[in-house]
């Protein structure tokens, strides 16, 4: 919801999780608003009644005209995650990112894979890149990663 659509002294619904991982349905009773913000007094919503919470300022992403908006949009973020989680795209090893690192890296002796900065030969799973501590070409390392993808 934006903030022109919030209007002083109304009530607007949210959620937000508490400490035990638990979503809670929020009501927002707008007492002041400025042209970004807004404070409001709220209330926790549950099967007992309203509980009132500490008052809050600020604009909450997931603000909405009724409870039963703010469930169904709690429900499409949780979809949304569900969606990606599903189609997230395939986990390629660190060593596809430390073999392109050392065939590029100014700091490797190539012939012995011995990396001058790290003082160690260097081996499968080794941290030069994980850590960010290299000077490699990205666009190479890059070049590489999308070849082992397209092999995959």
């Amino acid at each position: 919801m934006k903030i022109w659509g919030i209007e002083l002294g109304k009530s607007y619904y949210g959620y937000d999780c508490i400490d035990n991982g638990s979503f809670r349905l929020i009501r927002y009773l707008i007492t002041e608003k400025s042209t970004w913000s807004f404070k409001a007094r709220r209330f926790m919503i549950s099967e007992y009644g309203e509980t009132e919470l500490a008052s809050w300022a600020g604009y909450p992403d997931n603000l909405y005209k009724t409870a039963e908006a703010a469930i169904e949009g709690l429900k499409a973020n949780v979809q949304k995650l569900d969606e990606a989680m599903q189609n997230k795209a395939p986990h390629f090893v660190n060593s596809v990112y430390v073999d392109a690192c050392c065939e590029t890296c100014s700091k490797c002796i190539h012939e012995t894979m011995f990396c001058t900065e790290y003082k160690t030969i260097v081996t499968p799973g080794f941290s030069i890149c994980k850590e960010g501590s290299y000077s490699c070409d990205a666009q190479a390392v890059n070049s590489k990663v999308r070849k082992a993808q397209a092999n995959k």
